[in-house]
This record gives structure tokens, sequence and C-alpha cells, in this order.
């Protein structure tokens, strides 16, 4: 099913001060039964850098300009994922972000392209993806329980990578019900790039010039 006769349509912008961030709610035409209606769409979550990663509205409004895209949000009524709480909200367990598969590409490479700094803590962290598969959960909306033959949806996950840890969710495991992203080891990679460039920087100028001879 191609979905044509089911399209999303968006509703009205959501701005965010000081940082304009357009984000534009989903909401369903007819009664599609999973998200597999919509194959024009790639779903992912930015949920572990929005609250462990510095993914703030600065960043998300930086991506927007560079990119001309507009962000795409669907909140579900059962949640999709476990652990995603923040100041007695559970919202981003609810929540999944879409984007135009002819965009994809283009919004990855700026989300993967950031690197935050912390020169008094001497921290780095950059944004890492992972393919995750879920229960469908717009489908999961439409069911009562839970089945073993329950459809799934495999989706794009950005996690968190910093030369203290790496948050991010088991991506070796099966579909289960409302995963969560667990703490790992830092990686290699960025541990050593945290070295180059943080080591005896006293401000965030001498860090960015040293970035660029890396």
């Amino acid at each position: 099913m191609d979905g044509s006769n089911t399209r999303p349509i968006q509703s009205k912008f959501t701005e965010f001060s000081p940082h304009v961030v357009n984000v534009a709610d989903i909401k369903f035409q007819g009664n599609p039964e999973s998200l597999s209606n919509f194959p024009q769409w790639v779903w992912y979550t930015v949920a572990a850098p929005v609250l462990w990663g510095g993914l703030d509205n600065e960043v998300l409004s930086s991506i927007q300009q560079e990119t001309g895209l507009t962000y795409h949000r669907k909140i579900f009524d059962k949640p999709i994922f476990a652990g995603f709480e923040v100041d007695g909200s559970s919202v981003w367990n609810h929540v999944l972000w879409a984007v135009p598969q002819v965009d994809w590409l283009k919004l990855k490479a700026e989300f993967l392209s950031v690197a935050k700094v912390d020169v008094k803590r001497d921290l780095m962290m950059k944004y890492g993806l992972q393919e995750l598969v879920i229960y469908d959960p717009l489908a999961m909306d439409k069911s009562r329980i839970l089945l073993t033959n329950s459809p799934t949806q495999r989706i794009q996950a950005f996690g968190v990578m910093s030369n203290y840890t790496t948050v991010a969710f088991r991506a070796d495991q099966p579909a289960i019900e409302q995963p969560h992203v667990f703490s790992f080891k830092p990686e290699e990679s960025v541990t050593r790039l945290a070295e180059k460039t943080l080591l005896g920087r006293k401000n965030i100028q001498d860090v960015f010039s040293s970035m660029e001879d890396v």
C-alpha cells in the first residue's frame, strides 16, 4: 500500500523562543492501520540527544536553517519507549519524528555533524545513529493487547556519544515492548577526538580551532 489515500496532514507550526523551531504535528487522514501505510516517511527519535545530549532549541534551529527542512512529529496514545521522562513529563516516550525519504540523508548528515563541548568539564558530545525495530505504534494504538505477531516498524534512533559514555539502545535485541536506552562505554573514536581537541584548551574558540586541524 502506497499510502496515497491516507497521507499525513500538517497542523500549525509550533514556535519556541528565543530560537524558532518549526515543528509540524502529523495528523492522519482516514483510518490507517500502521505506519507501513506511509513508506514516503523515515521515522526517527531524538529523545536521547534531547534529554542527555544537549540537543536544544538552538541546535535544532541551526540544523533547520542549514537544511531548510521542517520537523514533523507524531505523538501516539500508547508509550513507544520507556525511560524518557523529564520534569514529570513522559511525552518523549510517545513521540516519533518524521522526515520525507528524499530529505533523510540531508537531515541525517546535519545531525551527525554536530559536536558539543564543555571546556570546563573536558566534555565532548556527538550524536550517533542506529536502526531499531519497534512494535508499530500506530497499530499498537488500535490494539488492545500486544501479540507475538503484532506488526513492527523499523525506525532510526539518534543516540549520544561522549568521551565519558555512550547512550543508545541495544541494537541487537529483537522488537520488545517499550525499549529503553542503556549507558555503554565511550566510543574510542570520540575519546580520541576529545583528547586531540580538548587537551590544554582554555576556551571554546581554542577547541574549534583545534577541530579544524584534526
